[in-house]
């Protein structure tokens, strides 16, 4: 298998991480290539995790959380022996202005995370 991390802490998590470049559009064959290949990279006997970093216009479209609905719910009921969970993370703009240097900062940690069942069942 060729995922990115394992996690070991009472339970083991293997993680595969993906990112979209900027050229990439938003469409529901995106997301679920990128799952499907994703998943494929993850064993299927053990518990997964996907990771996928999206762009920012993705976050801003109205239309995202209406391709992310109409994709993860099958993607979860095919895949719920293992893949118990995705996170997509994002670069936000969100200005920050520190009071005491005078400096304006940019949060860009902003993530949504979607789970197949609750954790304590995990």
């Amino acid at each position: 298998m060729d995922f990115d991390i394992k996690i070991i802490d009472g339970l083991i998590v293997n993680c595969e991480i993906k990112h979209k470049i900027e050229s990439t559009s938003l469409s529901n064959n995106t997301i679920k290539n990128t799952l499907s290949i994703a998943n494929k990279q993850l064993p299927q006997n053990e518990s997964g995790l996907i990771f996928i970093q999206i762009l920012q216009s993705w976050a801003d479209d109205v239309n995202t959380m209406q391709i992310l609905n109409r994709i993860l719910t099958p993607f979860f009921e095919r895949n719920n022996s293992h893949i118990f969970g995705i996170v997509l993370r994002w670069e936000g703009q969100n200005k920050l202005f520190n009071i005491t240097t005078g400096t304006t900062i940019y949060n860009s940690l902003l993530a949504l995370a979607y789970f197949s069942k609750p954790l304590w069942c995990i």
